[in-house]
Parts: C-alpha cells; structure tokens; sequence
C-alpha cells in the first residue's frame, strides 16, 4: 500500500480487502483463487432464477424491461460452463425486432411469444 500510495494512487479502505484470502468477492462474483474459478454468488443467482422465472410467466412487458432480463442474463456469461449465449440469442432477435417495429422506443410493449417458454425454461 506504500508503494502505491507513493505512486500516487489514492486507497479506498472501506472497498479494500486487507486480509489475505483465497476467495474474494469482486464486481459482482465470488473468485477463488485456490479453485481458480468465479461463481456467481446465491443472492445474484436467486435473482436471476427469480427474473427469468417471472418473465416466463408474462405475455406482455415493455422493451426495456425485457432488455434489462437479457443484460442481467448476459451478465453471467463468464461463469457458467455453459453456452448461455445461445439461450439469449432469441431473446435478443425478439428485442431488435420490437424495436425496429416501433422505431427504437424501449418504453413501448413487447409481446413475449411462446416459443421463447422452452429458453425461459433452460
């Protein structure tokens, strides 16, 4: 910390771990260091089952809200084995269509088709 501080960075205490650890949570993940792994902590995780659990259950939302389900899903693409990104791909074609449709105003409703129940699901 002395060095730093001598080169002129400024240490913010109150975000800094100063015990030694083999897991650490940073932005948003839990990273161990012993595993060499990052996990997606249960609060994030429970939030994610919650928000995909209660957008398969809707027919209508507005595209902002649905684009905000397909950020916090994207979100999580570096910690899960697997390939999350093809489980948005639709959510996002459905984005972009409804957007082009009403000329990109994200306030404006979407129609969640039914196909979308089986990447809901996964």
């Amino acid at each position: 910390m002395n060095f730093l501080t001598s080169l002129g960075f400024l240490i913010s205490y109150d975000k800094s771990q100063l015990t030694l650890s083999s897991r650490c949570r940073c932005l948003g993940f839990i990273f161990d260091f012993v595993y060499q792994s990052i996990a997606i902590p249960p609060d994030k995780r429970r939030k994610l089952f919650y928000l995909t659990d209660r957008f398969s259950r809707k027919s209508h939302c507005t595209i902002k809200e649905f684009a905000r389900m397909i950020e916090s899903l994207v979100s999580v693409f570096s910690t899960v084995q697997y390939p999350v990104g093809i489980y948005t791909k639709h959510f996002e074609r459905e984005k972009f269509l409804a957007l082009e449709f009403v000329s990109g105003d994200y306030s404006k409703q979407i129609a969640i088709p039914s196909y979308l129940c089986t990447d809901f699901e996964w």
